[in-house]
Formats: structure tokens, C-alpha cells, sequence
């Protein structure tokens, strides 16, 4: 299973000017961080030259974490990605 939380991280960060140590894999992006509407447009622009994949506008709704970035991303590059525990 490839993992970018890292990665995924580094780019919340980056774009919400947040200090990575508050970023955790399960942290919520609007609630916990403030990211609005404008920074998840970023977010993904951000993602897709990453991560060299498209992001349909309907799968914003999944943005609510690093962990479901991370299965998005997955997915998207087809990869897959099993459930931890």
C-alpha cells in the first residue's frame, strides 16, 4: 500500500499556513483547520501536479482529511489502499 499522508501533509501545510505538527492523519480540514471552500480548490490543484492525477469537482466532498486524501490519491493512481485498524 503506498502512503502519502506525508506528502499530503506538506501541501495542507504549505497552503493553509498551518504548522504540520497540528496536521494529524485523521485531523478535519474544514473543522479542525479552517480550510474553506477556496483553499480546497488549491488543495486540489495542488494534488493534481503532485501527484500527476485529475480531481473531478464532485470529489471535493471527500477532503475532510489526510487519510481520505490519501485514499483519493490512491485511488486516483490506482493504487490500492486496505483499511488500518
Amino acid at each position: 500500500m503506498q502512503n502519502y499522508n506525508d506528502e499530503i501533509r506538506s501541501l495542507i501545510s504549505r497552503i493553509g499556513g498551518i504548522q504540520i505538527e497540528r496536521i494529524g492523519d485523521d485531523t478535519h480540514l474544514a473543522i479542525d483547520l479552517g480550510l474553506d471552500s477556496l483553499s480546497a480548490l488549491e488543495l486540489m490543484t495542488a494534488l493534481e501536479g503532485k501527484f500527476n492525477i485529475r480531481i473531478a469537482e464532485e470529489q471535493l466532498t471527500r477532503f475532510t482529511s489526510v487519510n481520505s486524501l490519501n485514499e483519493l490519491v490512491s485511488e486516483l493512481k490506482g493504487v490500492a489502499v486496505s483499511a488500518t485498524a
